[in-house]
Parts: structure tokens; C-alpha cells; sequence
């Protein structure tokens, strides 16, 4: 297949990377691609526009690695081509332009894809299989870690919409459910125009509660996330790809959470791989099978719906409802 990949940023070199070890031949629009001397010279072909790419050839997939706020209209104009794509994370920056986007690619049939990579972390696949054979009724809390030194090169979105959103798409994956309520306070510390730090609480159908810590300005990074349930605590480290396992020895199968013992911490035998690769592998899979991404989008777009409520919910000092 011919393939054209939009943008050379952090992500855009990551698909570059990875695309180019494919059999499919790929292409590359980069703006700035005059006063680079880091681009690929194994593209097929490099230009400065979308334009001038789509006037030079025709293609079969695209990836769209550009800044979020140009995502839309990038998208918009690839899905007029009827080119199948794939869209970096998150997939627009308004929830009402991630709607019309994913309107106009139904109608028009084309394929969209979100790029949530944690959901093919290895970590995140394993610990799907092991939950889908427990009762996830008696899951009562989400607890997740996300942080990091302050990356200077991000200036157009906050660390909501570029970490949080992996967690709140991790979770609908993994546990089948969407949030129905936050609570969130916002930090501004070193970012010049949007939030570094997050601190949510998000209640699920008043199933579980999720407590949420994102932020910038942590001097270590870290990924992780705990699932309680009557039965134990599964802790994932989305880094090493780990998964361990606690027990809660009190629980009784088909019972309700009535008391908590110490079990032993079992690490959970995961195959490692880079989530990435994953996600293109199943990118293509579904374009072979004529697949549409249905979930995925839906995930997507909740996922916008949310962090946009974050600053709602900051600045009016309460829970916001998302129902």
C-alpha cells in the first residue's frame, strides 16, 4: 500500500521509524521540511504541503502526527480523498470537531483509527485477558499515576489532553465503562499558556471511582495504574510492561467486597513489544478486513468529552455530570 505520513514531530519520527520497515511505500508532508536534515531519505517523497502530496499521488492509508489543533481540518481533507487514517491522539482538540470528524468519515466510509498506543501496550492486552475472566461488578477503584519532567517542546495542548487522555481511553478498554461524573482541580506552574498538573476524581456509572494524578512536574517519570477489586489489585507499569497481580485472601468467589486481607504480589508473565508497532499492526489488520474502528472512535471522542470537562469542573469548583 502507499502510505502518507502527515507531520515530523516526536510521534511523526516514531511512525517514520516504523512504517519504513514495512512493506508499504510511504511519503511524508513536513512544513518545515526546507530547513531539515534529519528527514528519511528512504520516503518516497517529501513535500511541504498536504496539498501538494495529494496533487502528486494518490494514497491508500495516511497517519496524522501534526500538532492536535490542526488535526481536524488535516483529517477532514484526507477523508474527502477516501483515504483510511490514522489519527495521533487526541483526535481533535474540541469534542464538537471530533463529532463532525467522525460524522463525515461514516458517510463518506472511510476508516479513522485514534492512536490511544497504551491500549496495545502489552501490559494493558494481558491485563484485559486476565480481568474478562474475573467479576468485574466488584471493581470499586482505578487509581493512576502519569507523570513526568516538563517537556518544553509541547506548547499547544496541556497535560490533559497529551497524557490523561491515555488513561481515560485505557480504562474504557479495559473495563468497558465511561465516566459519568468528575471532580478535578487544575495546576499552571511552569506551562506558559495551559494546565501541568491534574488531580481528578471520576465516578463510573457508580460503579468505581477513579482518582487520577497527571502532571508535568514531577523530576521522575512514571506510568501506572491499580484496579481494585474484591478479589485483589492488579498494578500495571506501562514502562517496563508489567503487570502484578495482589490477592485479597478474605474474598469468597461470587461475593461482594467484605473485607481485605494481605496476599502476596505475583508478577504476571507478559510479553513485551513496543505498543506502537502494536498499533499500527492492528491499524492494517482492520483495513485488510475492511474493518470500521467504531469503539475506538466512540473512546476517543468520550475521552475528549472529559478532559474538556477537567477545566469546567476546576473553574466552577464541583463535580461536573457527563450524562
Amino acid at each position: 500500500m502507499n502510505g502518507l505520513l502527515i507531520g515530523y514531530g516526536n510521534m511523526g519520527r516514531n511512525h517514520a521509524r516504523l512504517l519504513l520497515q514495512t512493506e508499504h511505500e510511504l511519503s511524508l508532508v513536513e512544513p518545515s521540511c526546507a530547513d531539515r536534515d534529519d528527514l528519511p531519505e528512504t520516503m518516497k517523497a517529501i513535500y511541504d504541503s498536504l496539498d501538494a502530496a495529494l496533487a502528486s499521488d494518490s494514497y491508500d492509508f495516511a497517519v496524522v502526527a501534526a500538532p492536535s489543533s490542526l488535526h481536524f481540518d488535516i483529517a477532514k481533507q484526507l477523508i474527502q480523498e477516501g483515504i483510511d487514517l490514522l489519527v495521533e491522539k487526541p483526535l481533535c482538540d474540541t469534542l464538537e470537531a471530533a463529532e463532525e470528524l467522525a460524522r463525515i468519515a461514516k458517510a463518506k466510509g472511510v476508516r479513522i483509527l485514534p492512536g490511544h498506543v497504551e491500549r496495545y501496550n502489552p501490559a494493558v492486552i494481558h491485563l484485559k485477558q486476565q480481568l474478562q475472566a474475573l467479576d468485574l461488578s466488584s471493581v470499586y477503584r482505578v487509581e493512576v499515576v502519569r507523570c513526568s519532567p516538563f517537556p518544553p517542546r509541547i506548547s499547544d495542548v496541556g497535560v490533559a489532553a497529551d497524557l490523561s487522555v491515555h488513561d481515560l481511553d485505557a480504562i474504557n478498554f479495559l473495563l468497558g465503562e465511561t465516566a459519568t461524573s468528575v471532580y478535578c482541580r487544575r495546576a499552571q506552574n511552569i506551562h506558559a499558556t495551559q494546565e501541568d498538573g491534574v488531580l481528578a476524581i471520576l465516578n463510573y456509572n457508580g460503579k468505581f471511582d477513579c482518582v487520577m494524578n497527571t502532571n508535568w512536574t514531577t523530576p521522575l517519570k512514571r506510568r501506572e495504574m491499580r484496579v481494585f477489586g474484591a478479589w485483589g489489585m492488579f498494578s500495571i507499569d506501562f514502562i517496563a510492561q508489567e503487570v502484578t497481580f495482589v490477592e485479597n485472601p478474605s474474598h469468597e468467589a461470587g461475593q461482594s467486597l467484605t473485607a481485605i486481607g494481605a496476599g502476596d504480589p505475583v508478577k504476571l508473565e507478559v510479553v513485551k513489544a513496543e505498543p506502537l508497532k502494536n498499533e499500527l499492526d492492528y491499524f492494517f489488520a482492520g483495513l485488510a478486513e475492511k474493518r470500521f474502528f467504531d469503539e475506538e472512535v466512540q473512546s476517543a471522542i468520550n475521552v475528549i468529552k472529559v478532559v474538556g470537562s477537567f477545566e469546567a469542573s476546576h473553574r466552577q469548583g464541583r463535580d461536573i455530570a457527563l450524562v
